[in-house]
């Protein structure tokens, strides 16, 4: 299937990224039968050492230009691990199937058309 759909992987990190998502959301019903939450975080550019390594696939101008579109500054993991430690308490015991997107607004940006590609 996947060889008649190349385009799908014209991008396998965002594929990959994609699927996560799909799975999560799907697998939330099963899950929350057993009493387990299934969720994801979303984060925006994370300020670790894997950030080089973004910048030299993404190139600096992508990098830049997405923490631009928001408040202009990387998430930084505490930032993160502060969402992850919500979802896993009783405050988000309603929530399950969710990605949540801890990015300063900019996956919103983009799927409301607030922001452009950088050209």
């Amino acid at each position: 299937m996947v060889d008649a759909h190349g385009e799908l992987l014209a991008d396998p990190y965002l594929f990959s990224k994609e699927v996560a998502q799909v799975w999560v959301m799907r697998s939330s019903h099963a899950t929350m039968e057993k009493g387990v939450r299934t969720c994801s975080v979303c984060p925006g550019i994370i300020d670790t050492p894997l950030l080089t390594d973004f910048r030299a696939t993404m190139t600096d101008k992508v990098v830049d230009w997405t923490v631009g579109q928001s408040t202009g500054k990387l998430c930084t993991p505490r930032q993160v691990a502060d969402v992850l430690t919500f979802l896993g308490s009783d405050a988000a015991a309603l929530i399950s199937g969710a990605n949540v997107y801890a990015d300063y607004g900019f996956s919103s940006a983009m799927a409301t058309a607030r922001s452009t590609s950088p050209g």
